[in-house]
């Protein structure tokens, strides 16, 4: 028997490998893979490690990017002091390349100065431009407005160091223009001035330049990445609209503001990010940026402008920072993959269809009280994010039974528009109004209370709650809105209180046919002040304390529900 277990033990121990126990290499023998030092033109490898046993990888090899020519010039003048020719050689690699300077470009003479203006391409045909830097003994220090607009055969330009000033526009429409080169002692890129230039893929901005100015580089649908230099404050309208294939910014804390349609169109940008320096975004800024999955908005920011993040169909989710106080018009329409946005107590406007055709918001979380969101001010129905049925969160907490608060005097207009996760409604009897559209497509809200307080229900207050089987209206309200308790499709019987003075057009519209329970006579009724609001088909009792003698159509409270006598 025991020479039996210990065959088995011994079995056992062999075939535990086949089963996973295998034992686990320990890396005893780690092999250094030797770091790959980059050159001029190819990337480099840093220092690794990897297991010998096994082939593990210990520690990775990260690429390095190219170092980059380290070029110095020498460039040859002919006698009358006009540069003719330019060899570069790099002091890493030893790599030399020469070019030939285009001397027979147009030039206006500055003899004052002894400067000279390139205006344009003059007779020169050459589809890689090298601009001299000097002409006659003339430095070229400007290129003028337009002086190579529309030249559709450039490929490249060399722009000497000579150069202090390209005008408005002065590449503009180049579209076969792949590479140029900012001088160092550029200051302002001008309007426009690479506008267009569709098969510009990259290019360097040197630290001189302070100022972009609008539309620099737009519509250059090939440029891929940008970095934004640290003296620049200001990136202006339009200046990357447009550049369909830009993928990474890159955006220093100089920068305080960034102006309207900015980046507009940019359809591949997957992520920016924005310094807390920047204050200002200018309308349309992100509009159709249609590859954007996330942005961190600034603290400093004080309205999200009109139309700043239209389009941006892959953003799922938005935290508003608490320094802003106003969303402005279409904010954040059509960002059709939006499910999630973060609304801090600081916004007390909301302007029109803020957030129109963005159907897909589940949550909105918002980071004041219940008092605070009865306050904001929604300029329509699309305004509000709950309009599509979506949760609203107080606290963290969903809403589903409503209180208001009594420091509440108004609730706003379309303050819980649409609103999926209400299901009853207090309203104290601190509330004298409430507005139009306030609970108007709560489909899930079953039950309302109203305070004694209340005077007006403005139009479409509670348009389309179809959950709402009876509303009992209390004395001292003055005013039914239009629509008011418009299609809701399953309320059957209401309580029109003796105070109402006018009840406007359509105010409970739709099916089924109800029954109104009036709290005066007949002839009270006749007297209200109605617009286009007949209900023949509706049914109509009106109050008596005690029972009537005549046989008519009448009711009484008995335990606070509306009964027949």
């Amino acid at each position: 028997m025991k020479k039996n277990l210990v065959i088995l033990a011994v079995f056992i121990l062999l075939a535990l490998p086949l089963f996973g126990c295998e034992r686990q290499c320990e890396h005893k023998n780690a092999i250094v893979d030797a770091a790959v030092a980059a050159t001029c033109t190819e990337t480099g490898l840093t220092e690794g490690k990897h297991c010998a046993d096994c082939g593990e990888v210990l520690s990775e090899q990260m690429v390095t990017p190219a170092a980059d020519h380290d070029y110095k010039e020498y460039i040859t003048f002919d006698d009358d002091g006009t540069a003719v020719s330019m060899t570069v050689t790099c002091e890493k690699c030893g790599f030399e390349d020469a070019k030939q300077f285009c001397t027979d470009l147009a030039l206006e003479f500055n003899d004052g100065e002894k400067t000279c203006t390139v205006t344009g391409m003059g007779e020169c045909t050459h589809t890689e431009v090298n601009i001299p830097p000097a002409v006659q003994g003339y430095a070229v220090t400007v290129i003028d407005y337009e002086a190579f607009k529309n030249c559709a055969d450039i490929t490249d330009v060399y722009i000497p160091d000579s150069v202090t000033k390209i005008v408005d526009y002065a590449f503009y429409g180049c579209a076969s223009l792949k590479s140029v080169n900012i001088p160092d002692g550029i200051s302002c890129i001008e309007a426009g001035v690479f506008g267009d230039c569709k098969s510009l893929m990259s290019i360097r901005i040197p630290d001189s330049v302070t100022e972009i100015d609008e539309n620099a580089f737009r519509n250059c649908k090939s440029l891929v990445s940008i970095e934004i230099p640290k003296g620049v404050t200001a990136i202006r309208t339009g200046t990357f609209s447009g550049c369909v294939s830009l993928t990474r910014v890159s955006i220093t804390d100089a920068v305080t503001s960034i102006g309207e349609s900015a980046f507009r169109n940019c359809a591949s940008l997957e992520v920016i990010d924005l310094p807390d320096s920047v204050t200002y975004l200018g309308r349309e800024m992100f509009y159709g940026c249609t590859s954007l999955v996330s942005i961190e908005i600034p603290e400093g920011i004080k309205k999200i402008e009109d139309s700043l993040f239209g389009e941006c169909i892959s953003l799922t989710d938005v935290k508003i920072p608490n320094s802003v106080t106003k969303v402005g018009e279409r904010a954040f329409s059509i960002c059709t993959n939006l499910r999630e946005i973060t609304i801090p107590e600081s916004v007390t406007s909301i302007e029109y269809g803020a957030f129109m055709d963005s159907e897909s918001i589940d949550n909105v979380y918002y980071e004041g009280d219940l008092a605070a969101w009865c306050g904001v001010k929604f300029r329509g129905d699309s305004t509000n994010p709950l309009y599509n049925g979506a949760t609203l969160h107080i606290d963290g907490v969903p809403l589903v039974d409503v209180v208001i608060p009594d420091t509440v005097s108004e609730i706003s207009s379309y303050a819980f528009y649409g609103c999926g996760s209400i299901k009853t409604v207090t309203i104290p009897d601190s509330v004298n109004a409430i507005g139009g559209g306030a609970f108007s497509g709560c489909k899930n809200l079953t039950d309302v209370k109203l305070g004694i307080g209340l005077e007006h229900i403005y139009g479409k207050a509670f348009y389309g709650c179809d959950g709402l089987t009876y509303i009992g209206i209390p004395e001292g309200v003055e005013t039914i809105g239009g629509e008011a308790f418009g299609k809701c499709s399953n309320l059957d019987s209401v309580v029109i209180p003796k105070s109402v003075k006018l009840i406007d057009q359509s105010a409970f519209f739709g099916e089924p046919k109800k029954t109104v329970y009036y709290c005066g006579t007949a002839e009270e009724w006749e007297k209200l002040w109605m617009f286009g609001v007949i209900m023949p088909d509706d049914v109509k009792y009106y109050y008596s304390e005690t029972k009537p003698t005549d046989g008519g159509s009448y009711w009484r409270y008995v335990d606070g529900v509306p009964t027949l006598w």
